[in-house]
């Protein structure tokens, strides 16, 4: 029985009302009290959980879990606070050539961010990192040789190869062999003689040993990993690691090299969508805990619409599971929209629980809520007929946006189409005058945004989909106003290249294919002094809702850059061809204003 089974056991037993995800929140909230106790006590790691990796497909609940985790650390519920890391995966540059050396100094990067004060200890790090670009002896990156043909190399420049053992007969027939009494060579001698001549040939052709290749990767997480031990010593580490699916073309790298280069003892919770089960556990054994999230049960979805919107009725409840799959993100946005469902229909409800809603109820364990005719609902609820596969989450987040009143579309428009939320922005788009109160009446509402203004990423991509589609004077309205208000910040603060970074991401919107010839621009101006401006700017580019032909030219953008930063004339062709042949631009009717921006020195 795994460690997460165990803890299972013991919870269901105090707490058996508790549905969906509490049992695996209660278990790594356990494993990280107990790493403070053993730590306390001088103990020693033995097979303790220290790896929780939790899968599953889209909408299980994999980021809410680790973000519930998360919020739990960091309000002290623990009894202590350890210094509790959130690490996004997908923002780590597209480039094979650098993505584990990006994902040491981004990981690096967000875990000073929650303490300024680790920023020297750190240091070497980044100080490694600028280093890679700044090596002098390095081919410069303005003057990346040519690729040479063969061919042209082979008749340009013949080898002349010589033999060495017909050399060293050579080299020895003017030498006097010493001759036996009989008058004959000595056979020993002249071998001798041979191989030395031979030995001596060789060396002369020998050429000076290359210097090993620069282990970049190896040198960035040993000074990461020996920071982090120190640290450990005064802080309980606990790294959370979301979306790792987009990390996984480096997974046995991260399995084999990056997990095993701490001393001091530390917990990572890891969300993916790939069944890593077996992999860690022949690597960790008792260490690891890999656990697969399973979609809701029947009576995790009625006990979700009860507490949600006090439905009961189980025709309601089996209907609402069978069109969500028990996929929890479905079962919240079915839950979103059945509150407005319910409130269109006519007022003729009961003025009690039915019989039979009244006894599911019971059996359940619930609390018996008012009846509502469901005749509504379950139309609303019906099964397309269609075999959408994957895309069933679409669909049903395509029908929960018809339900919603104006006022809530537009709220949520605001908030799935802004890059970052930023309040100032949100009141601009918005026009509420309290932000903070709008968000919380929200987040109550609909249980993919969170208080401070966050929504799912799948909800996020889901929404800008639909809204471009179903809405598109609404998008493109809120792009609009959205990109006027970053580039009159980009304007009175030039020097924070992340406003430069929120500005394009709306300009891509409004026009994809000028956007693109400013972003080659930008790279252009900034690819040697400011790399790491170029891996974040494609990162947020490559999110944006535009043709896959471009977010194509971007990737490979993307990747070359990596290259580039290794000083590999080969893998960065792609940059440099796309940087020394810009496209003009002219006659736009919007002017970027990076136009200005460029023009001063950063």
């Amino acid at each position: 029985m795994s460690f997460i089974e165990r803890k299972k056991a013991g919870i269901y037993k105090l707490y058996p009302g508790l549905i969906g995800r509490r049992t695996e929140i209660s278990a790594v909230k356990y494993a990280i009290r107990q790493m403070e106790n053993r730590i306390s006590s001088g103990l020693k790691v033995r097979d303790y959980a220290n790896i929780f990796y939790f899968y599953g497909r889209v909408g299980s609940g994999k980021t809410t879990l680790l973000r519930t985790i998360f919020d739990d650390c960091e309000r002290g519920e623990l009894g202590f606070q350890p210094l509790s890391v959130w690490f996004d995966c997908s923002k780590i540059a597209q480039s094979e050539a650098t993505a584990e050396e990006s994902f040491v100094v981004e990981l690096t990067r967000a875990l000073v961010s929650m303490e300024e004060q680790l920023a020297p200890l750190f240091q070497p790090v980044f100080d490694y990192w600028a280093n890679l670009v700044k090596d002098p002896a390095a081919a410069p990156a303005g003057n990346l040789p040519a690729v040479v043909d063969p061919a042209t190399q082979a008749s340009a420049s013949p080898v002349n190869r010589t033999n060495p053992v017909k050399a060293a007969y050579g080299s020895i027939s003017s030498i006097e062999v010493k001759k036996s009494p009989s008058g004959k060579q000595n056979v020993k001698d002249i071998a001798r003689s041979v191989n030395r001549n031979m030995q001596a040939m060789e060396a002369a052709q020998r050429t000076t040993p290359a210097p090993p290749p620069l282990n970049s990767k190896g040198e960035l997480v040993k000074r990461f990993a020996h920071a982090v031990d120190q640290m450990a010593g005064h802080f309980r580490v606990v790294f959370f690691l979301d979306n790792f699916e987009t990390f996984e073309r480096s997974e046995e790298w991260f399995r084999q090299v990056f997990l095993k280069a701490f001393q001091k003892e530390l917990i990572l919770v890891i969300a993916g969508e790939t069944d890593l089960h077996t992999t860690y556990q022949q690597e960790f054994g008792n260490v690891a805990n890999c656990v697969g999230l399973q979609p809701f049960s029947v009576f995790e979805t009625g006990h979700f619409l009860a507490f949600q919107n006090q439905i009961s009725d189980p025709k309601i409840v089996v209907s609402a599971h069978r069109l969500a799959g028990g996929n929890p993100l479905c079962v919240t946005m079915i839950a979103a929209a059945l509150q407005h469902v319910i409130n269109q229909q006519a007022p003729a409800a009961p003025s009690g629980p039915s019989g039979q809603s009244r006894l599911f109820a019971l059996q359940q364990g619930l609390t018996p809520a008012n009846s509502v005719p469901p005749s509504a609902a379950l139309r609303f609820l019906e099964w397309p007929g269609d075999d959408y596969g994957e895309k069933i989450n679409k669909y049903i987040a395509y029908i929960m946006m018809d339900e919603l009143p104006q006022t809530d579309q537009n709220m949520l428009a605001a908030l799935a189409l802004m890059n970052h939320f930023q309040a100032e922005l949100f009141q601009h788009l918005s026009g509420v005058m309290n932000v903070s109160r709008t968000l919380e009446n929200l987040s109550q509402r609909y249980r993919f945004i969170s208080p401070d203004g966050e929504m799912m990423e799948f909800m996020k991509r889901t929404l800008r989909g639909y809204f471009k589609q179903e809405m598109e004077n609404v998008f493109d309205d809120i792009m609009r106003a959205a990109y006027d208000f970053m580039a009159e910040q980009v304007r009175q603060h030039p020097e924070d290249l992340n406003l430069l970074i929120d500005a394009m991401y709306y300009y891509f919107h409004l026009d994809f294919r000028v956007a693109y010839r400013h972003y080659v621009g930008l790279v252009s101006h900034y690819m040697h002094t400011e790399l790491d401006f170029c891996d974040r700017l494609a990162a947020e580019m490559l999110s944006c809702s535009i043709p896959q032909e471009v977010k194509h030219k971007i990737r490979s953008m993307s990747r070359s850059l990596g290259w580039f930063r290794k000083k590999d004339p080969n893998g960065s062709q792609f940059i440099m061809s796309e940087v020394a042949n810009p496209e003009a631009i002219d006659n736009e009717e919007m002017r970027f204003v990076a136009d200005l921006f460029l023009m001063t020195d950063h």
